[in-house]
Protein backbone atom coordinates (compact mmCIF):
# COMPACT_ATOMS: atom_id res chain seq x y z
CA UNK A 1 0.00 0.00 0.00
CA UNK A 2 1.33 3.45 -1.04
CA UNK A 3 1.36 6.31 0.80
CA UNK A 4 0.51 8.47 -1.40
CA UNK A 5 -2.95 8.51 -3.40
CA UNK A 6 -2.29 8.54 -7.10
CA UNK A 7 -5.17 10.13 -7.82
CA UNK A 8 -4.56 13.06 -6.00
CA UNK A 9 -1.02 12.86 -7.75
CA UNK A 10 -2.05 12.37 -11.06
CA UNK A 11 -4.55 15.44 -10.87
CA UNK A 12 -1.80 17.44 -9.66
CA UNK A 13 0.16 17.07 -12.18
CA UNK A 14 -2.76 17.58 -14.91
CA UNK A 15 -3.42 20.74 -13.03
CA UNK A 16 0.37 21.89 -13.55
CA UNK A 17 0.79 20.56 -16.99
CA UNK A 18 -2.53 22.69 -17.94
CA UNK A 19 -1.44 25.93 -16.20
CA UNK A 20 2.10 25.77 -17.79
CA UNK A 21 0.24 24.59 -21.37
CA UNK A 22 -1.83 27.64 -21.10
CA UNK A 23 1.14 29.94 -20.02
CA UNK A 24 3.21 28.86 -22.89
CA UNK A 25 0.35 29.31 -25.70
CA UNK A 26 -0.39 32.64 -24.40
CA UNK A 27 3.20 33.92 -24.60
CA UNK A 28 4.21 31.69 -27.70
CA UNK A 29 1.68 30.91 -29.85
CA UNK A 30 -0.05 34.40 -29.71
CA UNK A 31 1.83 37.13 -30.90
CA UNK A 32 0.10 40.34 -31.52
CA UNK A 33 -2.84 41.88 -29.87
CA UNK A 34 -5.80 41.27 -32.15
CA UNK A 35 -4.80 37.67 -31.28
CA UNK A 36 -6.05 37.87 -27.54
CA UNK A 37 -9.73 36.68 -28.51
CA UNK A 38 -8.39 33.22 -27.89
CA UNK A 39 -7.70 34.65 -24.32
CA UNK A 40 -11.61 33.10 -23.72
CA UNK A 41 -9.82 29.81 -24.08
CA UNK A 42 -7.09 29.86 -22.36
CA UNK A 43 -8.22 31.65 -19.23
CA UNK A 44 -10.12 28.89 -18.00
CA UNK A 45 -7.48 26.08 -18.95
CA UNK A 46 -5.28 28.55 -16.29
CA UNK A 47 -8.11 29.19 -13.66
CA UNK A 48 -10.02 25.69 -13.28
CA UNK A 49 -6.72 23.36 -12.07
CA UNK A 50 -5.01 26.41 -10.16
CA UNK A 51 -8.28 26.88 -8.44
CA UNK A 52 -8.20 22.85 -7.86
CA UNK A 53 -4.96 22.83 -6.43
CA UNK A 54 -5.53 25.20 -3.79
CA UNK A 55 -8.91 24.35 -3.05
CA UNK A 56 -7.48 21.48 -1.29
CA UNK A 57 -5.26 23.76 1.28
CA UNK A 58 -7.28 24.89 4.38
CA UNK A 59 -5.88 28.18 4.93
CA UNK A 60 -5.86 29.15 1.34
CA UNK A 61 -9.85 28.37 1.23
CA UNK A 62 -10.21 30.10 4.93
CA UNK A 63 -7.70 33.15 3.51
CA UNK A 64 -10.33 33.16 -0.15
CA UNK A 65 -13.37 32.83 2.29
CA UNK A 66 -12.35 35.83 4.26
CA UNK A 67 -12.17 37.95 1.81
CA UNK A 68 -15.09 36.59 -0.46
CA UNK A 69 -17.09 37.06 2.97
CA UNK A 70 -15.74 41.11 2.93
CA UNK A 71 -15.48 41.37 -0.84
CA UNK A 72 -18.44 43.81 -1.84
CA UNK A 73 -17.68 46.27 1.10
CA UNK A 74 -13.70 46.13 -0.97
CA UNK A 75 -15.12 46.86 -4.04
CA UNK A 76 -17.21 49.67 -2.10
CA UNK A 77 -14.11 50.88 0.32
CA UNK A 78 -11.57 51.01 -2.00
CA UNK A 79 -12.56 53.65 -4.39
CA UNK A 80 -13.50 55.89 -1.15
CA UNK A 81 -9.58 55.25 -0.28
CA UNK A 82 -7.97 56.46 -3.48
CA UNK A 83 -10.30 59.18 -3.46
CA UNK A 84 -10.28 61.22 0.29
CA UNK A 85 -7.43 59.02 1.20
CA UNK A 86 -4.45 58.78 -1.17
CA UNK A 87 -1.95 60.22 1.11
CA UNK A 88 -2.26 57.64 3.52
CA UNK A 89 -2.23 54.99 1.37
CA UNK A 90 0.88 55.99 -0.50
CA UNK A 91 2.65 56.14 3.41
CA UNK A 92 4.52 52.75 3.02
CA UNK A 93 6.34 54.48 -0.51
CA UNK A 94 6.56 51.04 -2.31
CA UNK A 95 4.31 49.78 -4.54
CA UNK A 96 3.98 46.08 -2.88
CA UNK A 97 4.12 47.85 0.60
CA UNK A 98 1.08 50.09 -0.19
CA UNK A 99 -0.90 47.22 -1.75
CA UNK A 100 -0.70 45.18 1.57
CA UNK A 101 -1.31 49.02 3.43
CA UNK A 102 -4.64 48.97 1.17
CA UNK A 103 -5.65 45.66 1.45
CA UNK A 104 -5.08 45.93 5.44
CA UNK A 105 -6.65 49.19 6.03
CA UNK A 106 -10.38 48.12 3.90
CA UNK A 107 -10.15 44.64 5.87
CA UNK A 108 -10.33 46.63 9.04
CA UNK A 109 -12.71 49.55 7.67
CA UNK A 110 -15.10 46.39 6.23
CA UNK A 111 -15.58 45.15 9.51
CA UNK A 112 -16.09 48.61 10.92
CA UNK A 113 -18.64 48.87 8.06
CA UNK A 114 -20.49 45.00 9.41
CA UNK A 115 -20.14 46.29 12.64
CA UNK A 116 -22.50 49.12 12.03
CA UNK A 117 -24.55 47.77 9.35
CA UNK A 118 -25.56 44.55 10.38
CA UNK A 119 -27.56 45.63 13.23
CA UNK A 120 -29.32 48.03 11.32
CA UNK A 121 -29.79 46.07 8.10
CA UNK A 122 -31.57 43.40 10.94
CA UNK A 123 -33.57 45.75 12.52
CA UNK A 124 -35.04 46.70 9.09
CA UNK A 125 -35.83 43.42 8.16
CA UNK A 126 -37.34 42.57 11.30
CA UNK A 127 -39.54 45.95 10.90
CA UNK A 128 -40.58 45.07 7.40
CA UNK A 129 -41.34 41.26 7.88
CA UNK A 130 -43.53 41.67 11.62
CA UNK A 131 -45.44 45.14 10.49
CA UNK A 132 -46.65 43.52 6.85
CA UNK A 133 -48.41 40.75 7.57
CA UNK A 134 -45.68 38.52 6.72
CA UNK A 135 -45.52 36.26 9.62
CA UNK A 136 -49.69 36.43 10.30
CA UNK A 137 -49.71 32.66 9.47
CA UNK A 138 -47.69 32.27 13.11
CA UNK A 139 -50.41 32.17 15.68
CA UNK A 140 -49.59 32.30 20.05
CA UNK A 141 -50.95 29.30 21.43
Amino acid sequence: MSIYNNDKIETYYYSLFSIFSSIFIRWNLITNEASTKIDFFIVPLFILPIASIISKKKFVTKFFSLFGKHSTNFWFLHGYFFEYYLDILILPKYSNLCYIWHVFLTLISSYVVNIVLVPIINYINFKQFSYKGYFHFIKNN
